[in-house]
C-alpha cells in the first residue's frame, strides 16, 4: 500500500463527518495527534508481520523474506543496518516503531 494511500485511508477514517464537524470540531493539533497515534497501531502491526516467529526482534533473514515477499525494491541489508540502531544484528520492536516514526516524520515536514 502506498504511503499516500495509507494517509487518505487514515484521514478519512479521522476525520468526522459534517454533523460530528459541527458539534465537536478537531483542530489541526487534534488531528495531527490522532494520525500519529494510527500510524503506531500500523507499525506495531507491521511489525507483528514481520518478526514470523515472535519472537520480539525481526532478523535479517525474516527483513529480506518480507521485503523480497512483497517485491521491494530496496537493499535489505542497507536498509536493516538502518533500523538497527545498536547495531546487535536484529531489529527490536522499539528500534522498528522509532524508524518508522521518524519516516512518517519526516515525510510531514517534506510535506510542508
Amino acid at each position: 500500500m502506498s504511503r499516500k494511500l495509507l494517509m487518505v485511508m487514515m484521514l478519512a477514517a479521522l476525520w468526522p463527518s459534517a454533523a460530528t464537524a459541527e458539534q465537536n470540531p478537531l483542530n489541526p493539533a487534534e488531528v495531527q495527534a490522532r494520525l500519529v497515534a494510527e500510524v503506531q497501531r500500523t507499525l506495531v502491526a507491521g511489525f507483528a508481520m514481520v518478526d514470523v516467529n515472535r519472537d520480539g526482534y525481526v532478523t535479517v533473514d525474516e527483513f529480506r523474506d518480507f521485503t523480497s515477499s512483497r517485491g521491494a525494491k530496496i537493499s535489505p541489508g542497507e536498509a536493516f543496518a538502518g533500523v538497527d540502531r545498536n547495531g546487535d544484528g536484529r531489529i527490536s520492536r522499539q528500534e522498528f516503531l522509532q524508524a518508522g516514526m521518524a519516516s512518517y516524520l519526516s515525510a510531514q515536514v517534506v510535506r510542508r
